[in-house]
């Protein structure tokens, strides 16, 4: 079991926690849902992870963030287009102990980081109360068909505070930075990659030789490595 009321780490996702995230997204789904979602409508949700490698390009393709606790995934988000949160799941040891609160709370603050103003969600039966809790409205019912079944769920909104007032002066703002500091150096490893015509997928294997290219990018390779050097298991 998880550490009840212990804040978790959290880090952004890397390709290689793909399997990881994939178990926690069935087992939430499974445990968690039962009861509002009969067995064959959770066997069709959870169907959305069977084909891996589309799996990992969505959370890679969208701002991913993950929780941990001590060393076990707790939870992650998953953040898309800069207005839609696309996942939220907890794993059921940590079920009811603040996690997917902790990893709601920081995706608001990365995206108002960003200037996005609303965050559209679709909520499913089982986590309404708590999204409604933290302040989003509902807006609409839809269902959406899925191996033969229909799932039902609600759209959201939440209107975002002002960036100084949401991120405030507490312990999650430093990991804030650390995820805002690592996309940055993503994209800037995008962008560099595209110049010299590198075919390889940027990853933290390889990105040295690229980023001595360029002072700037090489200052912040650095940053980030030290910054998120401790959230990595």
């Amino acid at each position: 079991m998880g550490m009840k009321n212990q804040p978790p780490a959290l880090r952004p996702f890397l390709p290689q926690d793909l399997k990881a995230v994939s178990e926690l997204f069935r087992a939430s789904i499974e445990d968690l849902t039962a009861d509002d979602y009969d067995e064959k409508q959770r066997e069709a949700w959870i169907s959305g992870s069977n084909d891996e490698a589309a799996f990992g390009a969505r959370l890679a393709e969208n701002l991913t963030i993950l929780a941990f606790q001590q060393t076990k995934l707790a939870g992650f988000a998953s953040f898309k287009n800069n207005q839609i949160l696309d996942m939220l799941y907890v794993h059921p040891d940590f079920s009811g102990q603040g996690v997917g609160g902790y990893l709601l709370e920081a995706i608001e603050k990365l995206a108002a980081h960003r200037g996005v103003k609303k965050i559209t969600l679709e909520s499913s039966d089982t986590a309404k109360d708590f999204f409604i809790a933290r302040g989003y409205a509902p807006q609409s019912r839809i269902t959406h068909l899925r191996m033969d079944q229909w799932l039902g769920v609600t759209t959201m909104t939440k209107e975002l505070e002002d960036l100084n007032k949401l991120i405030g002066l507490n312990k999650i703002k430093t990991q804030i930075i650390d995820i805002i500091l690592y996309y940055t150096l993503y994209n800037k490893m995008s962008e560099l990659c595209r110049k010299i015509n590198c075919n390889k997928k940027p990853s933290f294997n390889f990105e040295f030789d690229i980023f001595k290219k360029d002072r700037n990018c090489l200052i912040l390779y650095f940053n980030v490595q030290k910054r998120i050097s401790q959230f990595r298991f």
